[in-house]
Order: C-alpha cells, then structure tokens, then sequence
C-alpha cells in the first residue's frame, strides 16, 4: 500500500526524536515550526502530532506547543536507561497554601512514607518548602544534573511546563489538572462517592445533593460527574443535585448551600465535596431553619485531620462528622514507585494511581427523618 504524506512524515519525525535530531532551538516544538521544517500544511502537522503522542514521544502543553518525552532518551532500542551514580535525589515541593487551594493536610504522612520508599531503592528525598517557586528556582538556576525526579503538592502551569521540557520524571499529589500530562497520584473521586451514595441510598435517601466548588480543580468536576452517575445507575429522578460556588472558602460554602436549598425539593443528604467549605455550609444550614444535626445526612470528603483543620475554633467542632478519607501513607509510597517505573520504561504514557477510599462512619447520616441519638 501507499505510504500516505502523514505516514511519512510522522516516520520522520519519529525517527528525528529518537535520535535527538529534532530541535526547534526553544525547547518546544511548535506547529508554526514543524509546518516549516517538514514544509506541509498544519492539518498534516496535527495528525502526525496526534500520533506521536498516542506513542508516548511527545508531551503536550496548551497553549504553547510540544516537548519531547522522556522516552526520547532511549539508547539503542533498550527498554529503559540507566541513571548516573549521582542522580539519586528526589525533590519535594509542599504547597505553602494559597487563594484556591490549601495546604495539603497529612502532608507530613506523605513525605514520611516517600521518605521509607525511596530510602529502599537507594534515594534521598529532598524537601522544598518553598514549593514551585523554590523548585523552579532550583531547576533553573544550579544546574544541578542529581535530580532523579519531582514529587510536588500543587498544580502551578510554569513549573510543570519546565518539567516537562526537561523530562523529570513527576509525580503531582492530589491536585490533577486534565491539561497536564505529569505524573499524579490522587484520590479515587468516583470510588469516595460511590460508597457514599451507596450508604445513603441503603439508609433510604433518594434525593442526595451535593456542596461543592464550582471552577478551578478537576477533582470537583470528577466529583460532581461521579455523583450524577452513581444517581442514574440507581434510577434517581434528580441528579444533579448540586449547589455550586466559585469561592473555596467560608463564604463559599454559605452561598453553595443556599443555590442549593433554595430548589422546590430540598436534599435530604448532603455530600461536602470540600472541607473548607463545611463551617460556611453548615452555618447557611442553620440560618435556613435546617440542622446539620437532626435535620439532614452528611457525609463531607477528607480525612479526619482535615476535618479537624476546617472545623477547629468553629462552633462546628464537636459535630460527628462521617468522612470519605484515604491513607496518606499510600500517596507517598506510590509518587516513588510512579517515579521509579518512568525510570524503568520511559515509554509509559503518563499514569494515575487512584488510591482506594473508605467511609469513617461517625454518626451524621442516616435514615431520613430519623433524628441523631434516636
């Protein structure tokens, strides 16, 4: 058969990356410069594009092209590449916190358990508290050629970008972004709701709503998606039960609660996608003539220290709290086995671990109109 003008240039340049011969001179490949390069239309450029990265040889990144993947750095055919005797040091970027998104709580779980894994295999973990800003300052400026990979706690666009053109290997904890194409290791989303819904739904609730965050992390979109599709496999009438606000705070919980109340038919349980919405949420409850007490089933995502991190020094505090949570330990230990296999194939497309939820049970959902310590 016919060698088609895509099929020949996507050998081309296939066969430029693995021989480390394509260079646009600016450490990313454009389709401007590609369409010069193989002098072609953009629409043959796109589809030879589409392809490579379906085999893992490229990366891309919005809205300013594309960077060659690790797997650029294969040596003659093998299926991994081995690192020098000094590239043994994995650094950890913690979150300092921010506008949108907080601190993450059991961090310290994270980076002790990271800290057992890697010892075992021979590394050193490095910590930066600083997080990105540090890290790229980092990256950019000492040349440092020990680096043998990046675990880090919060999605920034500009470190992940030159990441991504320097082919560290990364593991991004918690906070995944769809346009990424790092490494993550995150929650299981659809898992946590899941058992919720069910639990709920055994308890007899059928119109179960939804507290969260309305832009911004991709784990609320997962969230809200797993809610309406654990509601249809059950048959509900409603379901997209959600109230919504663009706030991550207090005052987003207080306006999430009330879009979401102010509907004909009020949830009779709610999931709280997000803990730092809850004092805001539970307040806007109160303040509706609803108690989050007697008068509605909760069930809030996280864990029992980030629950005591949202709640404390509010008259919340003492509120039995049921919890979708996770254990920070495995987070830890599978960023530097996810480190460890790009090491081993640099092939891998890129990966995310869905660490397995449970509910902690404490007392704040049950059968609808069943009041607590009845």
């Amino acid at each position: 058969m016919a060698v088609t003008l895509t099929e020949k240039c996507t050998n081309r340049l296939r066969e430029e990356i693995l021989a480390g011969e394509l260079d646009c001179g600016e450490g990313l490949i454009t389709e401007r410069w590609l369409c010069r390069h193989l002098e072609v239309s953009r629409l043959t450029v796109r589809r030879c594009l589409k392809r490579l990265r379906e085999e893992n040889l490229i990366r891309a990144i919005p809205y300013k092209g594309y960077a060659i993947a690790r797997v650029a750095q294969l040596v003659d055919g093998a299926t991994g590449r081995k690192r020098s005797a000094t590239q043994n040091r994995v650094l950890f970027g913690r979150h300092s916190g921010g506008t949108h998104v907080s601190p993450l709580v059991g961090a310290d779980a994270v980076w002790e358990s990271a800290c057992r894994e890697a010892a075992g295999i021979g590394l050193e973990m490095e910590l930066c508290r600083a997080g990105g800003a540090e890290l790229m300052k980092d990256l950019r400026g000492s040349g440092r050629n020990d680096v043998y990979g990046v675990i880090w706690e919060s999605y920034e666009r500009e470190l992940a970008e030159l990441l991504l053109v320097r082919r560290i290997p990364t593991v991004l904890i918690q906070n995944r972004r769809d346009e990424s194409e790092l490494d993550a290791v995150i929650q299981d989303d659809a898992g946590g709701v899941e058992q919720a819904v069910d639990h709920l739904w055994k308890l007899g609730h059928r119109r179960i709503g939804m507290i969260s965050w309305g832009r911004g992390l991709t784990q609320s979109r997962y969230r809200r998606a797993a809610l309406a599709q654990s509601l249809v496999r059950r048959g509900a009438d409603a379901t997209n039960v959600v109230g919504l606000s663009d706030r991550y705070d207090f005052e987003g919980g207080r306006e999430a609660t009330r879009r979401l109340f102010s509907r004909e038919e009020r949830p009779t349980a709610l999931i709280l996608a997000h803990l730092e919405m809850a004092a805001g949420a539970f307040d806007e409850l109160e303040s509706l003539g609803v108690s989050p007490e007697q008068d509605v089933s909760i069930i809030a995502w996280g864990s029992p220290e980030t629950r005591e991190a949202n709640l404390m020094g509010t008259r919340w505090a003492k509120l039995p709290l049921d919890l979708i949570s996770w254990p920070r330990e495995e987070m830890g230990r599978m960023a530097v086995r996810l480190l460890e296999a790009r090491w081993k194939d640099p092939a891998i497309p890129p990966m995310c671990e869905l660490i397995r939820t449970r509910l902690i049970l404490n007392g704040s959902s049950r059968a609808p109109g069943k009041k607590a310590g009845r």
